[in-house]
Order: C-alpha cells, then sequence, then structure tokens
C-alpha cells in the first residue's frame, strides 16, 4: 500500500480521534482509552498529529482497556466453560 496514503489516514483518525482532547493531554502523563467495535483495532499509540512529527506514545503512555462489550462476551464464554457447554457457548 501507499505510504502517504498511510499518512493521510492517520492524520485524518489523529484529527478525529486524539485532536479533540489534545489540549487536555498536554500536562497528562496517561492516556486511557475504552475503545468499542472496529475502532478498538486503531493502533492509538502510534498515531501522529502530522507528517514527520513524534507518534502519541512518545509524549504520554498509551493504555487501551477493553469495552464493556468486550468484557460481556468474555464473561459469557467463561460462562460457558464454567457449564460445561460448548467451547464459547453460553448457557441461558
Amino acid at each position: 500500500s501507499c505510504p502517504f496514503a498511510r499518512f493521510l489516514l492517520n492524520g485524518r483518525l489523529w484529527e478525529l480521534l486524539i485532536g479533540p482532547a489534545a489540549e487536555r493531554l498536554a500536562d497528562k502523563s496517561r492516556l486511557v482509552i475504552i475503545p468499542d467495535g472496529e475502532i478498538a483495532h486503531v493502533p492509538f499509540a502510534g498515531l501522529c498529529p502530522r507528517l514527520g512529527e513524534a507518534p502519541l506514545v512518545r509524549s504520554v503512555a498509551v493504555v487501551k482497556l477493553p469495552s464493556l462489550a468486550i468484557l460481556a462476551t468474555l464473561r459469557a464464554y467463561e460462562v460457558g466453560q464454567a457449564a460445561g457447554g460448548p467451547k464459547g457457548a453460553a448457557q441461558d
């Protein structure tokens, strides 16, 4: 794929996801992100504000935690396993 296209996408993701909070992050040492759905695949720590600038992880520790939806799915899986059900199945 085209490196320039990746930089454009990276900049747009920064603009949408980090930009609105960028000023508030200036004096912080950690950013906790709890993404849900497809956005969980975004490499937040590697996002850069502009081409050639350092990624987010250079200015703040980025911690990504699972969403409540993921935790509920994992819990249902564990309950199914404990009840002796088929792998990945939850019991009602």
